[in-house]
C-alpha cells in the first residue's frame, strides 16, 4: 500500500468514527440514565420492618379420653349366672367424624356380639333409612373385653350405640354351654326377651358436637 492511500484510509476511518461519535455518546448516556433510575427506585423503595405472620395449621380436635379401664373393669365383674353385664363407652376420635365402641363383660370370652351405632333421629322402625345407620359384629375376647372399628364418618349430631349379645341360636356351643341352649341361664337387668328368644343388650347416647 503506498502513501497516498494510507492517508485516505485513515481520512475515511476517522469519517466513520466521527460520524458514529453522537450514537455512541447517547448510547452511554441511556444506559447510565438507565442504571441510575434503577438505583434511585432501589433507593426510593420502602423498607418493611413488620414482622411476618407465621402461618398456622389448625389443630384436631382431640379425642376424648376412654373413661375406664376395660382390663381392669372385667376383672371386677360378677359371675354372668349371677347376672349377664356389658359395660362400654364410646370413644370420639380425633376430628370428631370417627367413633369406636370398647368395652366389658361377663359373658364366656368367644360369645358373638352385635355394635350398632345410628343418628338418634333415624328410627329403628322406619322404612328408609334417612341418617347415619352403622352396624358392626366381633366376639368377646379372653380377657372379657371388646373393641369395634371406627364408625363414620359422622356428622355433628346426636347419636345411639349398642351392644348386643344375639339369641344363643348362633352362639357356638362353648358359649350355649354357659348360657343355656336357649339363653335360659341369663339373667339381669340387661337381658330381655325378643320375639327370636333372649338377648343381652345395652345402649346409650353421646354427640359428636364441638365440646
Amino acid at each position: 500500500m503506498d502513501e497516498k492511500s494510507g492517508d485516505e484510509l485513515a481520512q475515511k476511518v476517522g469519517c466513520v468514527f466521527l460520524a458514529a461519535l453522537p450514537f455512541i455518546i447517547g448510547g452511554g448516556w441511556l444506559i447510565g440514565r438507565h442504571l441510575d433510575n434503577q438505583k434511585r427506585m432501589r433507593d426510593s423503595a420502602p423498607v418493611s420492618h413488620s414482622t411476618p405472620v407465621p402461618t398456622t395449621v389448625p389443630l384436631p380436635t382431640p379425642p376424648n379420653p376412654r373413661s375406664f379401664d376395660t382390663r381392669a373393669a372385667a376383672a371386677g365383674l360378677q359371675d354372668v349366672l349371677d347376672g349377664a353385664e356389658i359395660f362400654f363407652d364410646v370413644e370420639i376420635l380425633p376430628g370428631r367424624r370417627h367413633v369406636k365402641i370398647y368395652g366389658c363383660t361377663n359373658l364366656p370370652p368367644g360369645t358373638k356380639l352385635m355394635y350398632m351405632v345410628r343418628d338418634s333421629r333415624q328410627s329403628m322402625k322406619a322404612e328408609r333409612i334417612t341418617y347415619f345407620l352403622g352396624q358392626s359384629h366381633g366376639v368377646v375376647q379372653r380377657d372379657c373385653t371388646f373393641e369395634t372399628e371406627a364408625f363414620g364418618p359422622l356428622e355433628p349430631a346426636g347419636y345411639v350405640a349398642e351392644v348386643l349379645m344375639p339369641i344363643a341360636l348362633v352362639q357356638a356351643p362353648a358359649t350355649k354351654a354357659i348360657i343355656g341352649d336357649e339363653g335360659e341361664n341369663l339373667i339381669g337387668r340387661f337381658v330381655r326377651d325378643e320375639r327370636l328368644g333372649r338377648v343381652v343388650a345395652t345402649e346409650r347416647t353421646f354427640s359428636t358436637y364441638p365440646p
